[in-house]
């Protein structure tokens, strides 16, 4: 299976509704049941619930961390008990961005987020590919890979309670690094689109951001103030010089990296915000409102909405509210497909056709993309024609076209990029290669030599326009 028909799958093969504690399931059909969902692509497996028409256990951890996004008019402020009552003329926005994305799932032992984020002695052995070995000889090890973070072995009386690990119960930690990275790619996800939306309508972002798996799905009281942080690590992360606000909202935590509500984040211009306002409030002029919803990586958006259920959750609240039941339903809207499916990174979101084009001539990379390494990830950056095209007939690195409109440097510093310090403070000095695209429609591409190169880790989202 190519990696299109893998999210294709990930997007179509869902029930409608996919909720509780059991799985209880409304399937494409009309069938009505709960649980099950375990038995999926092992020899063992029953009609309804087959591989050929369903996800996977294995298949929903990946799909939890793909995000649909588009605009969409709001009929609503949007608030939890919203039922899709129109609201009163300007109290509310009209229209804005709304991306439907996925929290860690920490209420079902031994699947999906639980794998990585707790820790007890049962799930957590060397045999199930636990602890500092990288042999690849198993899946978990790619996800601590992904994750940048060692998933421990429980040895003795398990991890310190610290920190690091959280107390659940005398026989459960939650791994505070696994958790925060976690959200910290969901977090970075939505950064990139805000600021990807926002350059696209020539305004700021005002990012209003919701508690994902903070309900029912948590683990661990402190989760919330958790999330916070890993929301500031990307902060740290990532380009938001095209975000106004950020706004929390309804999650309990009072601060972001010592940043109280309406002050500014360091090294930014973010106004930092902790409300209870509700999706579709108004925003102050010259913003694009970019507002998150909780989705589900195993059903069709809105969930609980499809069985009538319209103001118990914040899925079915959006749902009312907005467009999304359609506009990001793969089985109404077509372009909910893997054919438009973008990455988002450092430089917003990009198709994914462009990303595999210009990533195809990289060279193997040395050193994983850990999370916590102090590496600048790759980045895409826009020079002018005419300053580029001096520096390359100077130095004679690739004949300057007359025609050339712009060029893209792959890679921070290099040779007339200036370095980029990251948020550790270190410097590293990157160039790749320089693609330049011309008027009269010709492409040429020159690999230089490569002075430092880590590559970053990927988020992808599906942009439904």
């Amino acid at each position: 299976m190519s990696l299109l028909g893998l999210v294709d799958r990930l997007l179509l093969k869902r029930p409608v509704t996919f909720l509780g504690r059991d799985d209880q399931y409304l399937l494409r059909d009309g069938t009505r049941g709960k649980g099950g969902f375990e038995k999926i692509g092992k020899d063992y497996e029953a009609p309804p619930l087959c591989l050929r028409d369903y996800l996977s256990y294995d298949e929903m951890k990946l799909s939890a961390l793909l995000s649909v996004s588009s605009a969409s008019f709001f009929v609503n402020d949007g608030s939890r008990k919203n039922q899709g009552v129109p609201g009163a003329r300007g109290s509310f926005q009209d229209s804005g961005v709304i991306v439907g994305m996925v929290g860690a799932r920490l209420k079902k032992a031994g699947y999906m987020e639980w794998q990585d984020c707790v820790v007890t002695p049962k799930q957590n052995t060397r045999q199930a590919g636990y602890g500092a070995s990288r042999d690849g000889q198993h899946l978990q090890q790619l996800w601590a890979r992904l994750w940048g973070v060692t998933l421990p072995v429980w040895e003795g009386e398990g991890p310190a309670v610290g920190d690091d690990f959280l107390l659940v119960n005398k026989t459960t930690r939650l791994n505070v690094a696994a958790y925060k990275a976690r959200m910290q790619l969901t977090a970075e996800t939505l950064l990139a689109e805000a600021k990807s939306r926002a350059v696209a309508a020539g305004l700021k972002a005002y990012v209003h951001v919701v508690g994902l798996g903070l309900g029912v799905w948590r683990a661990s009281p402190r989760q919330d103030a958790l999330f916070v942080e890993a929301w500031g690590d990307a902060i740290k992360a990532t380009d938001v010089t095209h975000v106004a606000h950020i706004d929390f909202s309804w999650i309990g935590a009072a601060e972001c990296h010592g940043v109280w509500d309406g002050q500014v984040f360091p090294g930014t211009q973010v106004v930092v915000h902790f409300t209870k306002r509700s999706l579709h409030d108004p925003v102050p002029a010259g913003t694009l409102l970019v507002v998150s919803y909780a989705w589900d990586g195993n059903s069709m958006p809105g969930n609980e909405y499809w069985i009538g259920k319209l103001a118990s959750t914040g899925d079915g609240a959006a749902a009312c509210s907005s467009g999304v039941a359609e506009l990001h339903n793969a089985y109404i809207n077509p372009n909910v497909r893997a054919a438009n499916l973008h990455v988002a990174g450092p430089w917003g979101v990009m198709h994914v056709a462009e990303y595999a084009s210009r990533n195809a001539t990289l060279p193997e990379t040395p050193h994983g993309a850990a999370r916590g390494c102090s590496a600048a990830p790759v980045h895409r950056v826009a020079l002018t024609s005419s300053t580029v095209a001096r520096k390359l007939s100077r130095d004679s690195w690739l004949p300057a076209c007359p025609g050339a409109r712009h060029v893209w440097v792959w890679g921070l510093g290099g040779l007339w990029v200036s370095a980029w310090q990251s948020s550790q403070g270190h410097r590293h000095l990157h160039f790749i290669y320089v693609d330049i695209v011309c008027g009269c429609g010709c492409r040429t591409k020159r690999n230089s030599q490569v002075v430092t190169w880590w590559q970053c880790e990927v988020k992808c989202e599906i942009v439904a326009y």
